[in-house]
């Protein structure tokens, strides 16, 4: 599935394991941000993280997408590498999923 936005495509989105620390510091800071009752789970996350358990949605970067410079669209998480603003935490029973939407997209 790609993405669109302002008529601009994107590229494929695929599900990917968080192991950058980086990646997971663009979490924390934008569930603070947000003022997310989310980041009271702060301690669920941490684990999730070091257990290889946090998942996020990411979208492969494109010939075009290259071209257009779009790395810092406002549709991706500040600080990251095309990674949409949401995450999955997968456990054996279920899943959790929270989700944000910046202001601007």
């Amino acid at each position: 599935m790609n993405i669109k936005k302002n008529n601009l495509d994107y590229g494929r989105i695929h599900l990917e394991q968080i192991i950058n620390a980086s990646d997971f510091w663009s979490i924390i800071d934008m569930l603070k941000d947000d003022n997310s009752d989310f980041i009271h789970n702060r301690n669920i996350i941490v684990d999730t993280f070091k257990n290889n358990t946090l998942f996020g949605l990411r979208v492969i970067e494109t010939n075009e997408m290259y071209k257009r410079e779009t790395q810092k669209d406002s549709v991706f998480w500040p600080g990251t590498f095309y990674l949409l603003p949401c995450f999955c935490i997968e456990n054996e029973k279920t899943a959790i999923m929270d989700t944000f939407i910046l202001e601007d997209y």
